[in-house]
């Protein structure tokens, strides 16, 4: 087969689930697939990130700008099909919920999930229209659907119309490193409560409007009024998003200015660190389409508290403790407990470890390539 692969939607400035997912997918390809012809779609300013040693993986440079979003989206709309045909492409993979509305080759479209159309009062109005138009023309359209936890497929179902069995779940595997259970020196930081000065909580994400912060944020305070002798920062890691302005007023309401660290963007090998020395992570989202953060903390033998709805629960399994994210006491009550009861965080360390090995890249790809073949009709 030759396989075309878009990669224009990953921007180096803003590192997301879509980059993670791209560079760890096409790394795993390269690892198990030596039949197979490879074409993917580059640009100058992102062609570093998928580099390969491999002679079936070929890249195709584009002088196409990362911004604005526009003319990138007119391109793959409009030269990204020509090219396909031009190829001679089998199957064309696009991994970030849109793909082209014509194209000469079966379409295999990884939709990670439609939180604009689940939550569309937390979405700016313009690209609540955008999403609106986009998802639903690139779903019908396409033959194969990707998606990464069978609360999205529900999401897709119910939402965009499309047939179950056009669904296909594949789950990401874990982004980090994955040590070992018998490695206890991962163990240390999360025993000691953090090897930093000041011990902290551990927050990690896009600040989006639906990552809610902002409850985070009130049972945090509560928590410090409550108990005043609790020393714990709140550390907020991640780039800005359109939700970040009513959380920094929010942290200015609650006068919280030298509790709460906004970090921004983190890159990998310091935000090991802050994974690997955090107390405690939290990640009460109103939705995900999977939820990269909890697996990340989990591999690192932190205690993670998250949502207890939608994909938040399928990833996180029996190895988290699990709040109403609508409930400031209950998010509130949950840290206070991790971070006191000894017993409670010793056993979400530990099943959070033996969770997190359960997700593999490799089998991502491996079942990605299978929806390939599936797609060409190759099964």
């Amino acid at each position: 087969m030759r396989i075309g692969i878009d990669t224009l939607a990953v921007i180096p400035s803003e590192i997301g689930g879509t980059h993670t997912y791209l560079t760890k997918l096409i790394e795993n390809l390269a690892r198990i697939d030596r039949s197979n012809e490879y074409f993917l779609f580059v640009a100058p300013w992102n062609k570093d990130l998928f580099q390969t040693e491999q002679e079936n993986f070929q890249p195709m440079i584009s002088n196409v700008p990362a911004k604005p979003l526009a003319i990138r989206a007119t391109y793959e709309q409009m030269i990204l099909p020509f090219l396909a045909w031009k190829n001679k492409i089998d199957v064309f993979h696009f991994p970030a919920n849109v793909s082209p509305f014509i194209l000469p080759c079966p379409c295999v479209l990884t939709i990670h999930d439609v939180t604009p159309l689940v939550f569309p009062e937390l979405t700016p109005a313009i690209l609540r229209y955008y999403w609106n138009i986009t998802f639903r023309t690139s779903g019908r359209l396409a033959h194969l659907i990707i998606t990464v936890s069978h609360s999205a497929k529900k999401d897709l179902v119910k939402l965009l119309g499309i047939s179950e069995e056009k669904i296909e779940v594949i789950y990401h595997g874990s982004e980090l490193e994955t040590p070992e259970l018998e490695d206890k020196s991962y163990l240390e930081p999360v025993q000691n409560k953090g090897k930093s000065d000041v011990p902290y909580i551990l927050w990690v994400g896009k600040m989006y409007s639906h990552k809610n912060l902002t409850r985070l944020l009130y049972a945090y305070k509560r928590l410090k009024k409550t108990y005043q002798n609790m020393s714990h920062r709140l550390v907020l890691c991640g780039m800005k998003s359109w939700g970040y302005p009513s959380f920094v007023k929010t942290v200015e309401d609650l006068n919280l200015e030298n509790k709460v660290v906004f970090k921004g963007y983190v890159p990998d090998g310091e935000l090991k660190s802050m994974y690997s020395n955090a107390s405690l992570f939290v990640f009460p989202s109103l939705v995900e389409g999977f939820g990269f953060p909890i697996l990340e903390a989990m591999s690192y033998g932190v205690p993670v508290i998250t949502s207890n709805c939608g994909a938040m629960v399928e990833i996180a399994g029996d190895a988290a403790l699990l709040v109403d994210p609508y409930s400031v006491d209950e998010i509130a009550e949950a840290i206070y407990d991790v971070l006191t009861n000894e017993s409670l965080r010793e056993d979400l360390v530990k099943k959070g470890l033996e969770r997190a090995s359960q997700f593999s890249w490799e089998k991502t790809a491996r079942e990605t390539l299978a929806v390939y073949k599936a797609a060409c009709g190759k099964e």
